[in-house]
């Protein structure tokens, strides 16, 4: 199993919250659960940080992953946290 942990980091709570909404919106999170070699793809919110968010990918591989990163989805996830200018962090396991 291939795991990353993404830390999303915005200015503030509302930017944060807006960020989150649209990549729902867009289809995002639903498209990439549906990949094949997806095991999971789960946004969650701290408890105690307001102005980030978090996402645990889970894929049987490091090859499902990297197929992942061609798709048009996860581009279009790039056009956002752009447009939100929403900083990334990402640990690999």
């Amino acid at each position: 199993m291939f795991t990353i942990f993404v830390t999303y980091i915005a200015k503030d709570k509302i930017t944060a919250e807006n960020f989150y909404k649209e990549v729902e919106k867009s289809g995002i999170i639903d498209a990439s659960r549906a990949e094949e070699g997806n095991i999971s793809y789960d946004y969650y919110l701290p408890a105690d940080v307001d102005n980030e968010l978090f996402l645990l990918e889970r894929w049987v591989d490091k090859s499902a992953q990297a197929h992942h990163a061609t798709l048009g989805h996860f581009i279009k996830l790039s056009e956002i946290k752009s447009r939100y200018d929403v900083k990334t962090i990402i640990k690999y396991e």
